[in-house]
């Protein structure tokens, strides 16, 4: 059984319908370790478009969530910065 890891302290993912949710990388890592290139990981980071929560995982219901797409990028990262 996999344990989700969150960047934001949260363990977990969120509550909302996981029709909200977004694989923002797939087994992939983008770290300070590694100098914030592409390093191959057995996690996947997801969003939750909804409340924004957002997580690191190894489980299997990653495969299917859809990827965001570029505008919902633009969108998560905007309101990102206002916090």
């Amino acid at each position: 059984m996999s344990t989700p890891i969150s960047r934001s302290g949260i363990h977990g993912h969120c509550e909302c319908d996981r029709k909200y949710w977004r694989v923002v990388d797939w087994k992939c890592n983008h770290s300070a370790f590694n100098g914030y290139h592409t390093t191959p990981s057995d996690y996947s980071a997801l969003v939750c478009l909804r409340c924004l929560h957002h997580w690191r995982t190894n489980a299997k219901y990653s495969y299917q969530i859809r990827s965001i797409s570029e505008e919902e990028k633009r969108k998560w990262h905007m309101h990102e910065s206002q916090d």
